[in-house]
């Protein structure tokens, strides 16, 4: 079985050193499936550079309805009035996404990427975007990757999610202790490619903490009561049951997640995934690497995700998790060529092991 290591810099110590550096380049994209991200460093970038006082002239916003080549080029050649350099923003540039542009033509699109590397020095250039429509890299954001600067703002690391947490639970004047992090971490489900649950609801999640905490400190009660449950704490509590026999126990659990509204395709596909990634774990620690370590293999963004799966993977030999893992993938390729109904397909997995 091969791992690979993840070598890349997130982009956000990227543009946190590039701001400190003073590299920020004549244009810049944001973009990334953290879209809280992309925001927060339009912001960040807007008060470094643009003097509150004449921000209305200062800051230009170019919205698709009146978007052309030469209101861009316009206004990056216009000079700032009072500011250290003046920020034209064109926010959700569709073809950094791969998309078109109505009225903005392929002609148009060879003269902005001619016209990238010309930017004053006394203008930023910002382009925000989203996640590319394929895999294949879109003709713009191959252009801004040699001639600008892009930072592609994807799911924060375990280190980065905790610092962001931290942050806003010292600035909520509530009092906590290390382990409200890992309840956080564990209830909200962040970076589990199956719940659609970004920094954005994080965000909103760790504000309703601090409001609900009725007493000087949070406490797991206070975590559980908000934040947003994750299926994937049930899942482990499934597989621990399914790996020791206790079929009844499983059943009831996952006919408990089907009447929580919990879609059977999601529970065999977050069965499948963690099965993977306790095989993983447990024969990279059979071999003596640490966590750490087994995060940076097995492609994970969260240590105490690898944890939990490390830890439940220990009490099963690597045979017997392989077993399940097998008659998992068949169960999931029956669902996906129509031979089952996927409800009825989980259930038989369970009652076959």
């Amino acid at each position: 079985m091969a791992y690979g290591f993840r070598k890349e810099e997130h982009a956000f110590r990227r543009i946190e050193k590039d701001i400190k550096a003073e590299k920020i380049r004549g244009a810049v994209l944001l973009c990334g499936s953290e879209r809280y991200l992309v925001r927060f460093y339009v912001d960040r970038l807007v008060k470094r550079y643009v003097n509150d006082a004449v921000k209305a002239l200062d800051l230009v916003t170019l919205e698709d309805d009146n978007l052309s080549l030469s209101e861009i080029i316009d206004n990056c050649e216009t000079l700032s009035l009072m500011s250290e350099r003046k920020i034209v923003l064109v926010p959700d540039f569709a073809p950094a996404d791969g998309k078109s542009i109505r009225e903005f033509s392929d002609k148009d699109m060879e003269g902005l990427i001619e016209y990238l590397p010309q930017v004053p020095e006394s203008t930023l250039l910002i382009f925000t975007s989203g996640e590319p429509e394929s895999y294949k890299t879109p003709k713009f954001r191959d252009a801004m990757g040699k001639v600008g600067t892009v930072y592609d703002f994807q799911t924060l690391d375990d280190s980065l999610l905790r610092g962001f947490i931290e942050k806003r639970l010292r600035t909520s004047g509530k009092l906590y202790k290390p382990s409200i992090i890992n309840a956080i971490i564990a209830d909200s489900g962040y970076g589990n490619k199956y719940i659609d649950y970004t920094l954005y609801n994080l965000n909103n999640d760790l504000n309703k903490l601090a409001a609900y905490a009725s007493g000087s400190e949070i406490t797991p009660e206070d975590v559980h009561a908000v934040i947003s449950t994750n299926p994937e704490n049930n899942i482990f509590s499934l597989l621990d049951s399914i790996g020791q026999n206790r079929k009844g126990e499983a059943l009831i659990m996952v006919n408990n997640l089907f009447n929580s509204k919990a879609s059977p395709f999601l529970i065999q596909s977050m069965i499948v995934s963690q099965l993977e990634l306790m095989l993983m774990s447990k024969e990279l620690s059979d071999n003596g690497y640490s966590l750490k370590e087994i995060t940076k293999m097995t492609g994970n963004r969260s240590e105490y995700k690898v944890k939990k799966a490390a830890s439940l993977a220990q009490k099963y030999s690597a045979g017997h998790i392989k077993h399940i893992l097998v008659k998992a993938y068949e169960i999931d390729r029956n669902i996906k060529m129509g031979n089952f109904e996927a409800e009825l397909a989980v259930e038989y997995f369970i009652s076959s092991i």
